[in-house]
């Protein structure tokens, strides 16, 4: 899919296949996802609105279903770095602790499903993924 650059602080480009209503989004991060049953008004919403990444947290995110196609910054990241610089208890504990303050429900409503995966991530130790989360919403470390 082809996709345009837009302004923004945390979206690099956007694609829209208008048979599939299928939108593609590039992250700054670099991650790709594809968001499912994408209405055209939408697509063409984001790629007017005077904040596309704000747009974007209040009308795509967690509104339709989606797939990760690409995490370039999780490859980027050299393996042998990842495993000689492991994360620790207290940095996935850190950056669990910055994300639910930032998505709980009673200080921002619309992050449910967030806040589950969040959870989840946690549990898992997921602490690379947990990042990604932090990165697509702009959350500093």
């Amino acid at each position: 899919m082809i996709r345009s650059s837009i302004e923004s602080s945390c979206l690099s480009s956007v694609g829209y296949d208008k048979q599939l209503k299928l939108l593609e989004i590039e992250f700054r991060s670099g991650s790709v996802y594809q968001y499912f049953d994408v209405p055209t008004e939408i697509y063409s919403q984001l790629s007017h609105a005077p904040s596309a990444g704000r747009y974007f947290n209040k009308y795509i995110a967690y509104k339709f279903r989606y797939k990760l196609v690409e995490n370039y910054s999780y490859q980027e990241a050299s393996k042998q770095d990842r495993i000689n610089n492991p994360p620790t208890a207290d940095s996935i504990k850190h950056l669990y602790k910055k994300l639910a303050f930032r998505f709980h429900p009673d200080r921002a409503q619309g992050y449910e499903k967030l806040m589950k995966e969040i959870n989840t991530l946690y549990e898992e130790r997921n602490y690379y993924m947990l990042k990604e989360i932090a990165k697509q919403y702009n959350c500093k470390n």
